[in-house]
C-alpha cells in the first residue's frame, strides 16, 4: 500500500497467494486420501470407499475454510495504516 497499491489490490494478492497454495494442497491430499482408499478398501465391508459425494463435500469444506483463512487477514490486512507500519519509535 506504500507503494501505491489500494485495498482491494493487496486483499486480492494475499487471498490469490493463499488460494493457490490451499489449492495444491487439497490435490495432493485428494490423491493421497483416493490412494489410501484404495489400499483400505478390504477392511471395510458394505459401503464404498471412493464415495464421490463424500469427497466432493470434503474438498468443497475445506475449500470454503480455507478461503475464509485467507480472507480474514487479507481484510484486516487491508485495512492497516502504511504510514503507521512504516513508522519505527
Amino acid at each position: 500500500m506504500v507503494l501505491g497499491a489500494d485495498a482491494g489490490n493487496l486483499q486480492r494478492l494475499v487471498i490469490r497467494r493463499g488460494m493457490t497454495l490451499a489449492l495444491a494442497g487439497i490435490a495432493i491430499g485428494s490423491a493421497g486420501a483416493v490412494a489410501a482408499s484404495r489400499l483400505l478398501q478390504s477392511l471395510v465391508f458394505g459401503i464404498t470407499t471412493t464415495d464421490p459425494v463424500t469427497f466432493a463435500s470434503a474438498i468443497t469444506a475445506m475449500a470454503i475454510v480455507m478461503l475464509l483463512a485467507c480472507y480474514v487477514p487479507a481484510r484486516r490486512a487491508g485495512k492497516t495504516d502504511p504510514v503507521m507500519t512504516l513508522r519505527i519509535d
